[in-house]
């Protein structure tokens, strides 16, 4: 896989490793989740692109295992035991990368967003429902990312992208990149094919999410415009958050550990009852 990712599937306190295959905490095989006929193909064929554990069907209990294969397509999988809850049939061969989140808040559960390959050159972005069903298919917006909150408004999710600071509002397909405007703000002008990574949290404590570009000159932060909705908790305060950020990878196969934005503030009222 591009990354090994660690869950703890079954909640006994110790996390799985997701690959390939998920294994045990002592290394044990408990399931193969790549096809056998991939075996021997070579690694461009033998790996999973994203692993997402999330409660994506409201009306299954506990969390489901989201998967998206190079040359496959997208699955939820039962993450105990690895068996298919869906899989999608896809367009063409490759499903690539996918976010888990609240996109379609009228759609029961979490959605899931993905970039098909219709052919070798040509892309679309997909939602799909939290039972696989297709809700909207449109230009391509996202090929890597995660769910985000940009402008406080917890009830629906945006996606951001690192490697072109791209936030996109699934639902509408409305896209803003934040690469356009950094060109322009950048002290020193960078080459045009230049990949610069950006990073997406809540750096000024204002309850939404901030992008934050690097470069070797300067820090730059871009934010929603307009004030906070100041009755939210701060991100911060819930440690599911703090941990997300902490696993944030910002490259061209850019992670997050999956964060619940519908949730803030669960955890800690939980834990102080």
């Amino acid at each position: 896989a591009h990354y090994p990712w660690a869950f703890d599937l079954d909640g006994d306190g110790r996390d799985e490793v997701v690959g390939r295959f998920i294994l045990s905490p002592d290394g044990t095989e408990i399931v193969r989740l790549t096809p056998e006929e991939w075996v021997g193909r070579g690694d461009h064929y033998e790996h999973i692109d994203r692993a997402i554990l999330a409660d994506i069907l409201p009306d299954r209990p506990g969390p489901e295992l989201a998967i998206s294969y190079e040359w496959l397509h997208v699955a939820v999988v039962d993450p105990i035991t690895g068996e298919d809850i869906w899989r999608s049939e896809g367009v063409h061969r490759d499903a690539k990368l996918l976010a888990v989140g609240e996109f379609v808040p009228e759609s029961p559960g979490l959605e899931m967003i993905v970039e098909w390959a219709l052919t070798d050159d040509e892309k679309e972005s997909v939602i799909l429902s939290a039972n696989g069903e297709e809700l909207r298919r449109g230009e391509k917006t996202f090929s890597s990312g995660y769910a985000m909150d940009w402008d406080g408004a917890r009830e629906t999710d945006e996606v951001f992208e690192t490697k072109y600071g791209l936030i996109a509002v699934p639902a509408t397909g409305a896209v803003l990149e934040i690469r356009d405007t950094y060109r322009e703000d950048a002290k020193n002008r960078h080459a045009e094919d230049m990949r610069v990574y950006m990073h997406a949290l809540d750096l000024v404590g204002d309850y939404r999410e901030e992008v934050i570009v690097f470069d070797e000159n300067e820090m730059l932060v871009y934010g929603a415009a307009g004030e906070a909705p100041a009755e939210l908790d701060s991100p911060w305060n819930d440690p599911r958050y703090r941990l997300s950020v902490a696993n944030q990878m910002s490259d061209n196969h850019s992670e997050r550990k999956f964060f619940d934005w519908r949730t803030v503030g669960d955890a800690v009222s939980a834990a102080s009852q």
